[in-house]
């Protein structure tokens, strides 16, 4: 049986919510509203965040979108409405709906809720003013007696009214509610701890690329800390389905686009409206696999992808561009390097991809006894309070797996350049600067990570001796390095 609104006024039935993500159920709920309810219109509001789910996850903005670009496939006649991105903040549901009421006189707005929330209403900010002012319809949900909240809401005095949603609703929600809760996906939040910072990675549970990280991260995860002294440094949300498409770049701010060594991974890096937006291809020749969305602060990210071979390949750059970009401020570089570890200090090779970084720590570890590689390509680097240096080995380690958590004093810094001789020159400050300057990941685009990364380099510039070796790729050149640097 049509339900009928009952007045002249148009009704709009809106149902609220982070929709993170929207899914089948949501869109049944509205469907029904569409084809129960005559003249009605059917809405969703995105919120930007909700008071009773602190850390929703995924950026609004990504939300957001999300939200759009699946209505629009559902072919449903159905609002998305961003109207609480601009209002005041905190955000209340009864402030929303008077916003809309009073820029709206000719349409009536209803709130749709599911049981669950039903029965929360009076213990919401200004609840019990809200029933009074719209008209509440409220769908079943499991576990939940909706007949007896809609009664006990209904005796109270002066309230709109609470309708049940019935007939093809109740269909719906005991077969595809069922089927969803069958089949429900679970998100999981897991720690990571790198040169002493913190972050988090939130996926499904059951995606089979945890168990691929397993082999860089594990040595890295870590158990939360109780309450909030550490928060962490960033949290990085990487969602994987078949739906994943890249945005629409035309409109976004070009930070920094094209690569000019195409065999190396391709990194496209914009400006969206109060975030970035990032993608990613394996190499020049190849394209884009994954998509990356950052807020302004770099403490969250939504990392996007629809092929799984390429999972972690996309979260291990989302993670190390989100370190690099979320540690700029705290004395901390991520660096392009490879390290090797000898007689208790850490001793940093630096220099182009292939011209011998690794194969120049290679030479430690056969020829330099004591010698033992902490990272490949990708370590860190901390400056303490007191100015001493740390190496740190990380996640993130180019073609060697290696993925130490440990770490080192830095001994020494080494620019390697290919020379038919062997000679190893101290660097003055200035060229010092130059050289961990021209190794450190960041975007000095960016004012306020420019700053951090300027700090940083200088501090490490001033305290710790930096060299250049001109040398063959053989063992002389390990032990006139050795002889050079470590004394």
């Amino acid at each position: 049986m049509k339900m009928k609104t009952g007045t002249e006024k148009r009704k709009t039935a809106l149902l609220f919510g982070s929709f993170n993500p929207l899914h089948e159920g949501h869109l049944a709920i509205l469907k029904y509203v569409l084809e129960n309810c005559r003249d009605c219109r059917a809405g969703i509001v995105v919120s930007p965040e909700n008071p009773f789910k602190k850390g929703i996850g995924v950026n609004a903005a990504s939300r957001l979108e999300a939200v759009r670009r699946t209505v629009k496939e559902t072919g449903l006649d159905i609002d998305v409405l961003d109207v609480e991105f601009s209002l005041p903040q905190p955000l209340y549901t009864i402030n929303t709906l008077r916003y809309l009421r009073d820029g709206n006189p000719d349409r009536e707005y209803v709130l749709v809720v599911g049981a669950d929330c039903l029965a929360q209403i009076p213990q919401w900010h200004e609840g019990l003013q809200l029933l009074r002012e719209f008209e509440v319809w409220a769908y079943p949900r499991q576990g939940n007696d909706v007949e007896a909240t809609a009664a006990q809401l209904n005796a109270l005095e002066g309230i709109r009214g609470v309708t049940i949603l019935r007939g093809e609703l109740h269909n719906i929600s005991s077969t595809e509610i069922r089927k969803l809760r069958n089949t429900r996906v679970t998100r999981v939040l897991r720690n990571f701890v790198v040169a002493g910072h913190r972050f988090s990675v939130v996926m499904d549970e059951a995606s089979p690329l945890w168990e691929r990280m397993q082999v860089n991260y594990g040595p890295f995860e870590a158990d939360a800390p109780a309450g909030d002294a550490d928060r962490p440094i960033f949290t990085l949300h990487v969602n994987h389905s078949p739906d994943w498409a890249l945005a629409d770049t035309a409109g976004m701010e070009p930070l920094f686009v094209g690569n000019n060594r195409p065999e190396e991974t391709q990194t496209d890096f914009y400006r969206d409206g109060d975030g970035f937006y990032l993608d990613f291809a394996v190499n020049g020749k190849s394209p884009k696999v994954a998509s990356l969305r950052i807020s302004e602060d770099f403490k969250s990210g939504a990392l996007g992808f629809s092929d799984l071979n390429f999972g972690r390949f996309a979260i291990d750059n989302a993670a190390m561009l989100m370190f690099a970009f979320s540690t700029a401020g705290l004395m901390t570089l991520e660096m392009h390097s490879s390290v090797t570890v000898n007689s208790g200090r850490a001793y940093m090779f630096l220099a182009e991809s292939g011209t011998g970084k690794s194969t120049h720590s290679r030479m430690w570890l056969e020829n330099i006894p004591g010698s033992e590689l902490l990272n490949d390509d990708n370590p860190v680097v901390r400056v303490a309070e007191d100015g001493s240096v740390t190496v740190y080995g990380s996640p993130w380690s180019g073609k060697t797996p290696c993925y130490r958590n440990a770490s080192a004093p830095l001994g020494a810094m080494v620019q390697i350049r290919r020379s038919p001789m062997n000679a190893a020159t101290p660097l003055s400050i200035p060229e010092a600067y130059a050289l961990v300057s021209s190794s450190s990941s960041g975007f000095r685009g960016i004012d306020s990570m420019a700053d951090g990364l300027h700090e940083t380099i200088a501090a490490i510039a001033l305290a710790q001796p930096c060299f250049v070796l001109d040398c063959r790729p053989d063992a002389e050149a390990a032990l006139v390095c050795h002889k050079a640097i470590c004394r």
